[in-house]
């Protein structure tokens, strides 16, 4: 496959050389190197290197293609595809699915049903994960067709450009309406899985909105904004405030609630790698989770292993 780009040079960036030109549009040193050894870069039609400079007006093109990346064994893997076009994949991913292989999956990933459902629309592409939902997490997932929208929305989420909601179910009663988690993340000594908060870990920070408190099951849902990616993030900050997940076992919650983390990727807004439009995306609740809610929301419900109704 490749991936062919266009840009129009406009007021302020007229001068520019190409090189800091393409960088400022989000295209990669290690890309531009890609472009010089494989590809084209073309100034108005004719081919040009990454020293010559633009004018007002002037179209710049670049054709590249995907390096042979590893792709991941296609499989006939059913996906819920929210939305798709030349540059990016988002789809709304089902708890209890690996994201791509790992020693522990090898295969039956939604990485090897993106592979499949590519190959047969005749597309053979690595697939690019913008971000990553653990197994038992569900909600949006955003996938990139080529190098240039994965670095754009990397850079993006760095920038403050591209954001991402959750929303979860935690045990006990918030006392804070609103707030920030600003504690760094590492992994627990002994085990390759758990996280725990460590001083000296990288830092990370969660901003949390409290959507409805349930007293009668001392349960509360929460939104979460994630403003960095570290693994269990959120699972581990909740878990060291005294409030975590329901289902969410590895970190203190009960599984009578649900039989895995009550955990959902809701939302996320970002701009367009190409047409620089912002874009809101918003994923379905699965069905356990809009049980969930339903059943606390009933006040005539009693107290019982709710996960296994």
């Amino acid at each position: 496959m490749e991936t062919r780009l266009f840009f129009h040079v406009d007021d302020g960036e007229e001068g520019w050389q190409l090189k800091g030109y393409l960088k400022s549009k989000r295209v990669s040193v290690s890309l531009l190197r890609r472009i010089k050894r494989e590809g084209l870069l073309l100034l108005n039609g004719e081919r040009a290197t990454v020293h010559q400079r633009v004018a007002k007006g002037d179209r710049v093109e670049i054709l590249f293609p995907d390096p042979p990346l590893p792709i991941v064994p296609p499989e006939p893997i059913p996906l819920s595809v929210l939305l798709e076009d030349e540059d990016l994949l988002l789809i709304n991913k089902p708890a209890g699915i690996a994201v791509h292989p790992t020693y522990n999956y090898s295969s039956g990933t939604l990485a090897n049903g993106i592979s499949y459902y590519w190959e047969k629309k005749g597309e053979m592409r690595p697939v690019r994960l913008v971000h990553r939902l653990d197994k038992e997490t569900s909600g949006i997932l955003i996938v990139a067709k080529h190098a240039y929208a994965q670095y754009f929305l990397s850079e993006g989420y760095r920038q403050g450009e591209y954001r991402k909601w959750y929303d979860l179910f935690v045990h006990g009663l918030l006392a804070e309406e609103e707030g920030f988690i600003e504690l760094p993340i590492g992994l627990a000594q002994g085990s390759i899985i758990k996280r725990t908060i460590l001083a000296e870990g990288p830092p990370a920070r969660t901003k949390f909105r409290v959507r409805r408190r349930y007293p009668k099951w001392n349960v509360t849902w929460v939104e979460a904004e994630l403003f960095s990616g570290k693994t269990h993030q959120i699972r581990v900050h909740f878990s060291h405030l005294g409030h975590p997940l329901l289902g969410d076992d590895l970190y203190g919650g009960e599984k009578r609630w649900m039989k895995r983390q009550a955990l959902h990727a809701s939302r996320v807004h970002f701009l367009h790698p190409r047409t620089l439009k912002a874009i809101q995306m918003e994923s379905p609740w699965p069905e356990d989770l809009l049980r969930l809610k339903g059943f606390l929301e009933n006040e005539e419900n009693e107290a019982r292993d709710f996960s296994k109704r």
